[in-house]
């Protein structure tokens, strides 16, 4: 699906408002591993024996691989499949079956925004307020021009722009792309599921003339899903690098948090989503990260937990005094993925 960022070949949900693609996933690598194309298809024929059969005339017989030898061969007893077996795409999906069994102060996956016709859902903005909306869209236009290689670029690799902050790949860094992926994953995963409560529609089917310059993928405006994306990536890698990545300022300061809302952004600018698409997506980050960081995989279970460091992210910078969700606290094991992930990169 073209859409939600997918691995940078997931990157691109575009869809999902970006993870779309998965398979393919730069994310997650565009490395020739198990099950990825670049493995390639092993055919098994008849080849020539290296000695003769007969030397007058020279003539050779057929074998087939394995032929008789093999009776003697292993078998190899691995203990378990291993996670650098796993591709992200595959590994991603089995750790939502984690994600959806987490509480984190009363808060689960489907209750971290509220129930449709409440407070979260779009239909309690004013009619002004939407009004202002699509009069900002409208305006938005004209830097379509200047924004559009970057919009297109970022459409399918949200992944790719994030870790442009501090270069890794899954080769070099392999714990913290699984970590990233996993983020990019858990937000299409969520923002999927609260655009199919809310169901709002793309501002092209509601206001003429926004002519996007893509065609809208396939699912509801409300959240984004590249606003949600980016920012549980740069929530993670906030986790995984060391401290010097934030600012004296704050991590809204960061070049992380400044990235994540720029692709937010952009999504306006090309017609796709408006405004408020982006500020609940960041609430709805903020509120299920901290249930992502608490899946067994990534938290670990073994010793006394650490407390990940306090954070908050602003969901809306027009008032005068910004407004902010809080990043509840949680606790990391040693024997975690996270743990292994900051390892990376002592």
């Amino acid at each position: 699906m073209a859409g939600i960022g997918v691995f940078d070949g997931m990157d691109g949900m575009d869809g999902l408002d970006g993870m779309d693609g998965m398979d393919g996933m730069d994310v997650i690598g565009a490395s020739a591993g198990r099950g990825s194309a670049g493995g390639g298809l092993r055919r098994l024929g008849v080849t020539p024996a290296v000695l003769p059969v007969t030397t007058s005339p020279l003539d050779w017989n057929g074998e087939r691989f394995p032929g008789t030898a093999a009776a003697s061969w292993g078998p190899m007893s691995p203990a378990v499949f291993g996670l650098r077996e796993w591709t992200p795409d595959n590994w991603t999906v089995a750790l939502m079956s984690e994600l959806v069994q987490q509480t984190v102060t009363g808060v689960t996956w489907t209750t971290a925004l509220t129930a449709a016709g409440a407070a979260d859902d779009w239909t309690m903005l004013s009619a002004a307020e939407r009004s202002r909306e699509l009069e900002e869209l409208r305006n938005l236009i004209e830097f379509r021009s200047g924004a559009l290689a970057e919009i297109m670029a970022q459409r399918n690799g949200i992944i790719g722009y994030m870790r442009s902050v501090v270069y890794f790949t899954r080769a070099s860094h392999p714990k913290t792309y699984l970590l990233v992926a996993a983020a990019l994953r858990a937000g299409q995963f969520l923002a999927m599921h609260y655009k199919y409560r809310y169901k709002r529609p793309r501002p092209a089917t509601v206001q003429p003339g926004l002519v996007p310059p893509i065609d809208a993928p396939g699912h509801a405006a409300y959240p984004s899903g590249h606003a949600t994306e980016s920012m549980l990536v740069a929530l993670m890698l906030e986790q995984i690098l060391p401290a010097s990545v934030i600012p004296a300022g704050g991590a809204e300061a960061g070049p992380l948090r400044i990235l994540a809302r720029r692709i937010a952004r952009n999504r306006e600018v090309v017609g796709l989503h408006y405004p408020s698409d982006a500020r609940i997506a960041f609430k709805l980050a903020a509120k299920t990260f901290p249930l992502l960081l608490n899946c067994p995989s990534i938290a670990g279970s073994v010793g006394t937990p650490t407390p990940t460091a306090p954070t908050a992210v602003i969901t809306d910078p027009r008032p005068a005094v910004p407004v902010t969700e809080a990043v509840t606290s949680t606790g990391v094991c040693g024997d975690g993925i996270l743990a292994g992930a900051r390892l990376e990169w002592t």
